[in-house]
C-alpha cells in the first residue's frame, strides 16, 4: 500500500465512491452552446485508471522526490523484488483521488492546511533492463528506446568533445558504461517521509539489484516553489488530456473549464488524445484534432497502458545566465541608443518568452505582471500569430521554440504541432542560487514516441536556428549546437524597434551553454498488469 491518507476504509472502496460522487466531479462548466461537439466527447475513451501508473497522466506534484537507478545483476531474483514492490506502485486512480481530496480540504480549511499528505512510488525500465526480464522486447518499434539516449546523444545536440561535461561518456548516469536497468521514482510532501520511504525501498532490495546512482530533487522553498533554477515559474503550459474516468460521458480526466472552447481544459490548454502519452489509446490526428487518431501501439501486447519516460539531468549555470543578460543590456545601449531603458530582467524575459513570474511577455510586453501569471484562465491563453515579426516575443524565445502553438502559417500546422507534445514531470535539484554546489533540473517527461515527441522538439525546433524563420537562432535556454567546426557557437536574434519605427534584428552571440546534460536515459513505465507480467514470465 502507498502511504495514503488513512480514511478508515479500504483505498479501493473509497476511491470508487469518491469518483462516483457527483458533487466532486466538476462538470458544471459544460457549455450547452457546444453540444454539437459532444459526439467527440463521447468518443473519448475510458481510461484504465487502476492500471496506469500515477505519475504519467496526473503527475505526483510533490516538492520532494528521489530517483534511484538500479542495475539488474540476477534477473530471476530481480523478478521477485518486482513482485514485492508491485502493490506499492501508485496508480492513476489513487493519485487522482488524493488530489481531489487535497483540493476539497484546502477549499474548506484554507490553503495552508497540512492535513492530507502522501508518498508515491512509480517505476520504469530501460530497454536493457526489459531484455533481462522477458523475451520479445525487440518488438518495441521506437528505435530511440532500443538504442538508448547515450547512443543518440549527439543528435540531441549534446557535446561530442570527449573532455566536455555534457559529453555522454562523462555523464553521472546513463553513459555507455553506466546504463541503468530500472529507475524508481519516489515522491512525497515531506522531506523526512521521502527519506523514510527511500530507506524502506533500499532495504527491500535483494542481492540481484545494485544501486548505481541516486539523485534527490527538491522544489525551492516559498515563495519560489514552482520555479526552476533560473528563477522562472515553470510547468504552466502542460497539455490537457482527453479521456474519461468512467462510462459517464462527462466524467473527464481534464475538466472543461473554458466555457468558450470545450476543446480545451483551462483557457489555452488544448486537449490531446491520451495515445500521445499512454499506449493503447487514440493518438492525435495531425489534421483534425477533434478526431481520434490511430491507436498508440508500442509493439509488445503487454505494453498497453504503459508510457515512455525521458530523463535528463540538466545542470544550470545561473551565474553565467545572469551575467549574460547584463552584458546584452550594455551591448544594446551601444548599438541602439533608444534601447537604453531596457533592463536585464527584460532581456531574460525575451530569452524565455515569459517574465519570471510566469506572465507571458505577449500579454505583458513591458513589465512583469504577477496578476496575469497567477490567473490560470489567462497565463496560457495566447497565440503567436498576434506577434508575427517576433517584436514582443522573439521567434527563438524558449517557449516559442518548445511549443510553437499557432506560429506556423501553413494550413493545419497547429494541429500537427499538437502531435509533438510532452507531459513534463521535472523537479529542480541542488540548493537554490547563490549557495555553492551544483543545481539544475531533473527533466522527466512522458510520451509514446521518443522520436516524434522529445527528439523532434529538441532537434527540429530548439536546436534548429532556422525554425521558425531563417537565421532566427537557437533556443537560448536549452538549444545546443554541435555542428562540426562551429565550436558550439549559438546566436539569438532579437528584433528591436528603433525611434523611426523601423525594425532592426540584432544577432546576439550566446557564448556558453547555460544548461548542460550530465545524465539521461530512455525508459518504459509499464502498467500495473505489465509489472505482474514482468515478474512472472
Amino acid at each position: 500500500m502507498n502511504d495514503f491518507y488513512r480514511l478508515g476504509k479500504s483505498t479501493k472502496a473509497f476511491l470508487q465512491g469518491f469518483l462516483n460522487t457527483p458533487s466532486l466531479l466538476n462538470v458544471e462548466h459544460l457549455s450547452n452552446s457546444l453540444s454539437d461537439s459532444l459526439v467527440y466527447f463521447e468518443q473519448e475513451p475510458v481510461l484504465d485508471i487502476n492500471d496506469i501508473q500515477g505519475n504519467v497522466l496526473a503527475g505526483f506534484s510533490k516538492n520532494f522526490q528521489s530517483l534511484i537507478f538500479l542495475k539488474i545483476l540476477e534477473p530471476q531474483n530481480a523478478k521477485s523484488w518486482i513482485k514485492s514492490i508491485e502493490f506499492s506502485i501508485a496508480t492513476l486512480e489513487e493519485v487522482l483521488i488524493f488530489k481531489k481530496l487535497y483540493q476539497k480540504i484546502r477549499e474548506r480549511r484554507g490553503p495552508h492546511t497540512g492535513t492530507v499528505q502522501s508518498t508515491w512510488i512509480n517505476i520504469a525500465f530501460s530497454y536493457s533492463g526489459l531484455r533481462k526480464l522477458v523475451k520479445g522486447v525487440e518488438q518495441f518499434s521506437d528505435s530511440a528506446f532500443r538504442e538508448g539516449m547515450h547512443t543518440r546523444s549527439a543528435i540531441l545536440g549534446d557535446p561530442t568533445e570527449g573532455n566536455s561535461d555534457g559529453n555522454c561518456n562523462n555523464w553521472l548516469i546513463g553513459s555507455p558504461t553506466s546504463i541503468p536497468d530500472i529507475v524508481v521514482i519516489i515522491a512525497s510532501d515531506e522531506k523526512t517521509k521521502l527519506a523514510d520511504k527511500v530507506a524502506e525501498v533500499e532495504a527491500g532490495l535483494n542481492s540481484s539489484l545494485r544501486i548505481m546512482f541516486k539523485q534527490q530533487g527538491e522544489a525551492p522553498p516559498p515563495p519560489l516553489t514552482g520555479y526552476e533554477p533560473f528563477g522562472f515559474r515553470d510547468g504552466i503550459s502542460q497539455p490537457g488530456i482527453r479521456g474519461r474516468l468512467s462510462k459517464n460521458p462527462e466524467d473527464f480526466l481534464t475538466l472543461r473549464e473554458n466555457p468558450d472552447n470545450q476543446n480545451q481544459g483551462k483557457p489555452g490548454q488544448n486537449l490531446l488524445w491520451p495515445g500521445e502519452f499512454v499506449f493503447g489509446y487514440p493518438k492525435q490526428d495531425p489534421i483534425d484534432p477533434l478526431k481520434p487518431g490511430q491507436i498508440a501501439d508500442a509493439g509488445p501486447s503487454w505494453a498497453k497502458n504503459g508510457s515512455f519516460l525521458v530523463f535528463r539531468r540538466l545542470r544550470q549555470d545561473i551565474e553565467g545566465f545572469r551575467s549574460f543578460t547584463h552584458s546584452v543590456v550594455a551591448e544594446l545601449s551601444k548599438k541602439i541608443p533608444t534601447s537604453s531603458g531596457i533592463k536585464s530582467e527584460e532581456i531574460a524575459a525575451k530569452l524565455m518568452g515569459r517574465w519570471q513570474s510566469g506572465a507571458p511577455i505577449l500579454l505583458s510586453p513591458k513589465t512583469d505582471n504577477a496578476a496575469i501569471a497567477e490567473d490560470e484562465s489567462i497565463n496560457n491563453n495566447f497565440g503567436f500569430k498576434q506577434d508575427v515579426l517576433g517584436l514582443i516575443c522573439p521567434h527563438a524565445a524558449h517557449i516559442r521554440k518548445a511549443y510553437p502553438r499557432d506560429d506556423l502559417d501553413t494550413q493545419g500546422a497547429e494541429a500537427a504541432i499538437q502531435t509533438h507534445r510532452l507531459l513534463r514531470r521535472g523537479i529542480p535539484f541542488g540548493e537554490p542560487y547563490p549557495a555553492s554546489g551544483e543545481r539544475g533540473l531533473l527533466f522527466l517527461a512522458y510520451q509514446t514516441s521518443f522520436e516524434r515527441q522529445f527528439e523532434f522538439i529538441t532537434r527540429s525546433w530548439m536546436n534548429n536556428p532556422n525554425f521558425r524563420d531563417s537565421n532566427d537562432g537557437y533556443d537560448p535556454i536549452v538549444g545546443q549546437n554541435n555542428n562540426a567546426g562551429e565550436n558550439r557557437a549559438r546566436t539569438f536574434v532579437l528584433p528591436v524597434q528603433k525611434s523611426d519605427g523601423t525594425i532592426e534584428k540584432i544577432s546576439i552571440d550566446l557564448p556558453n551553454d547555460w544548461v548542460i546534460p550530465t545524465g539521461g536515459g530512455y525508459f518504459f513505465a509499464p502498467s500495473i498488469s505489465a509489472l505482474k507480467y514482468l515478474a512472472s514470465n
